[in-house]
């Protein structure tokens, strides 16, 4: 018989093939099969993924051509079958194949529990994960029973994932839940000198800020768009999608570099170009606290005396064992504590600073001893020591040094208090002006440093611990006009850094604060009206129109609330005001919410590059970022040891297999044989 003609054979080639579809009268013939946006599954697989069979098709979804012969094979397959069984037992809940099932779920646990709380130990203090299964083993000579499976570095690395994952979906439902949040971030290299990107965000939970880890990046090209890249990257990687970004971020907080606060092409100019509306950005106020002061040192000449003094003395004790060791041995000798110097810079700040100056201030007798006695060497150390002998015995280093200290320790406590992750925006005005206030008083009344200074330095004759070791300074000290130009330098340039306070919407937000309300009614009646209106003008982009007509009208109710509460301290205020939401004042208080969203502060990025620096060290300079970004996680956690509750870890880490877990019991000793002799002891 003749075959098909060419014509023919043709023809059946340019016909499309037909697309199998979901027939509805499949779910008689097979009851756990479904068909959702166009994708079959079984739903009992799906409903037990510690039993199922993930590379079965059925359990990822057939988005293709759908042919019943598929549901027969997934029908008689071994992990179906078991699946189909815990749900028959699970859904009857009584009968002995039920209890066995839950007994046997309930030791599993019972096995992996120590273990987790290994892991999570092992997390915390920054251990190396080979040091897990000698942990495990020390456990075992105690008398703890662990099983004989997972105990290299690759559990424990698969336990400290799953602990670290329970705390991602925790932060990410929390963003989900969350109206608006903040984005912070910055950039370092870590040991293995690649670029990373830290990125935290800060959101409203229980009426109070949180600020959370989100993840750290590694980042292809250090320009403004590969920033952006790895920070969008971060965000997605707390399952946000887009829309929840573009939705949900309404302020920013990096410092000043260039690459963050370009006014071209920045960060958060592309930023704003990807929102589509208003974002609030916030230069760090404890990295402008610092410009300030560095503001006001290029413009007075004597504070680079009291500089080149400190740093120096610092980098020769840091260096040398000897040299520490000589000045201990004279320190000694005179009866003080051993010398301690700290590094005049760090990421703490004003704090570094003011530690250096103090350490320099409570071992000068040591220091000065030791460098007279080196100086005599014909060595270059010799040689330094007479210099630095000249800059340490000078009086205006000296002057200078206890007027710095007193400086210093108002500027501190502000940064400090700017450090604080629960930081309110009208707070950074309040510390701003009581550092003001003491910076303006010191030139009238000297602090207590500079007073006992002065107490003790009679005729260029200084006692520095006034235990008869007298030190003879040269010239004269620092003429007062001078000390009370700097201090109006730093008022001046703490007032023009931080400007910005007195624009809208954050000059707005002081309205919100319960210790501005006016006690009389005359005066509340028209308090905070304009301040409102700008602000719902200012963020009319991301407010419903609801909002938008309501939050003037419940702005009185709003003032009423904070005037008979003022005498409770405000951020206890407004975290009722925010867990309570009366429908009264639920508009209004949106704008409250925002407030309390945005950052003054991104200490806590810098906190993380130190945390970072820990985990990752020069040992461990070939960890991956996905490890990394599991222990900083880990690390945040703020649980104790005594306190986790590996549960949710372990269900995170049944359920993340692609096949069922197995954990072996550890075997039971053998048992001793009564019929023996016993030895005795001679």
């Amino acid at each position: 018989m003749a075959g098909p003609s060419k014509k023919a054979k043709s023809d059946i080639a340019l016909t499309p093939k037909r697309k199998r579809t979901f027939i509805e009268t499949w779910k008689t013939q097979f009851p756990w099969v479904r068909c959702v946006d166009d994708i079959m599954f079984c739903e009992v697989c799906r409903e037990y993924p510690s039993i199922a069979d993930h590379s079965s098709k059925l359990y990822e979804g057939v988005t293709g051509s759908k042919r019943i012969e598929t549901l027969q094979s997934h029908e008689s397959s071994k992990y179906h079958l078991l699946c189909i069984q815990r749900k028959e037992v699970t859904e009857k809940g009584t009968g002995p194949m039920f209890v066995a099932l839950k007994k046997q779920a309930e030791n599993m646990d019972d096995q992996l529990k120590p273990m987790f709380n290994t892991a999570f130990y092992v997390a915390k203090q920054k251990l190396p994960f080979r040091s897990f299964e000698g942990l495990i083993e020390l456990q075992e000579k105690n008398g703890i029973k662990m099983p004989t499976q997972y105990r290299n570095d690759k559990g424990c690395k698969a336990f400290v994932q799953a602990i670290a994952e329970v705390e991602k979906d925790r932060v990410s439902e929390d963003l989900k839940a969350s109206r608006f949040f903040a984005l912070m971030g910055d950039g370092s290299t870590d040991i293995s000198v690649t670029e990373q990107e830290n990125v935290y965000v800060r959101y409203v939970k229980d009426g109070l800020p949180a600020t959370e880890f989100i993840d750290i990046m590694a980042v292809k090209s250090a320009d403004a768009n590969g920033v952006l890249a790895a920070l969008l990257e971060a965000l997605h990687h707390v399952d946000l999608t887009d829309g929840d970004i573009k939705k949900k971020i309404i302020g920013c907080t990096f410092d000043g570099a260039s690459v963050n606060q370009g006014a071209k092409g920045g960060v958060i100019v592309k930023l704003r170009e990807l929102l589509g509306h208003v974002l609030i950005s916030i230069w760090c106020a404890p990295h402008k606290l610092e410009l300030s002061l560095l503001d006001a040192t290029k413009a007075t000449d004597f504070i680079d005396i009291v500089e080149k003094g400190v740093d120096p003395i610092y980098r020769f004790y840091y260096g040398s064992g000897k040299r520490r060791r000589e000045v201990n041995a004279i320190s000694a000798v005179i009866d003080e504590d051993p010398v301690y110097f700290s590094a005049p810079c760090g990421t703490r700040w004003m704090a570094s600073r003011l530690r250096a100056y103090k350490a320099v201030i409570k071992n000068y007798n040591s220091v000065i001893l030791h460098m007279e006695e080196a100086s005599n060497r014909k060595t270059d150390e010799g040689a330094k020591c007479v210099g630095y002998l000249k800059v340490l015995k000078s009086a205006k280093f000296v002057d200078g040094l206890h007027f710095m200290v007193d400086v210093l320790e108002v500027l501190a406590n502000v940064s400090l208090a700017f450090q604080s992750n629960d930081l309110f925006i009208y707070d950074v005005d309040v510390k701003l002006c009581e550092a003001r206030i003491k910076l303006e008083g010191l030139k009238h009344n000297r602090g207590d440093v500079y007073t006992a200074y002065m107490a003790t330095c009679k005729d260029g004759k200084f006692d520095s611990k006034s235990n008869g070791h007298i030190t003879s300074l040269k010239g004269t000290g620092i003429p007062e006009t001078v000390k009370n130009s700097f201090l109006e330098n730093c008022v001046k340039f703490l007032e023009k850094r931080f400007s910005f306070l007195k624009d809208t919407p954050f000059s707005d937000f002081h309205v919100l604060d319960p210790r501005n309300v006016p006690r009389s009614d005359a005066q509340l009646a028209t308090y905070g009206d304009v301040q409102v209106m700008n602000m719902v003008t200012h963020f009319e982009s991301v407010l419903s129109e609801e909002e938008v007509t309501n939050i003037p009208r419940q702005w009185p109710a709003l003032k009423a609330r904070l005037k008979y509460r003022q005498r409770q301290p405000a951020k206890e205020v407004i975290s009722d005001l925010l867990t309570e939401n009366h429908p009264d004042v639920k508009d209004v208080l949106v704008l409250v919410y925002m407030m309390v969203t945005l950052s003054p502060s991104s200490a806590a990025v810098e906190r993380g590059f130190s945390l970072m620096n820990l985990i990752k060290t020069s040992r461990k300079s070939q960890m991956t970022n996905e490890t990394l970004g599991s222990l900083m996680r880990v690390s945040h956690i703020t649980t104790t040891v005594a306190e986790f509750d590996p549960e949710p870890a372990i269900q995170k880490w049944k359920t993340s297999a692609k096949t069922k877990r197995y954990v072996k019991a550890a075997p039971k000793p053998a048992a001793v044989n009564s019929n023996l002799p016993v030895p005795v002891a001679p």
